[in-house]
């Protein structure tokens, strides 16, 4: 009968099927989709604020009409 019991007793220990553990596909993309749209919604709310983010701006912009992504430069 001990043996028995053991048997029992490991197959209590066996962790869940990954099936049973999943959450619905649809809720997923859901809160997914919720995080992006609120992202989205405050992007650009609130201007640069001054002086580094601005000039980390401007060092972008230059970046990309130099048409240079390795040298960043300030006042070309």
């Amino acid at each position: 009968m001990t043996s028995v019991g053991n048997i029992q007793q490991a197959e209590s220990l066996t962790p869940p099927s990954p099936s049973s553990v999943r959450l619905p596909t649809g809720t997923g993309l859901l809160a997914a989709l919720l995080l992006v749209v609120a992202f989205l919604c405050t992007l650009g709310a609130s201007p640069l604020l001054e002086p580094d983010e601005a000039r980390y701006g401007e060092i972008a912009r230059e970046m990309l009409v130099r048409g240079d992504w390795v040298t960043p430069t300030l006042n070309f």
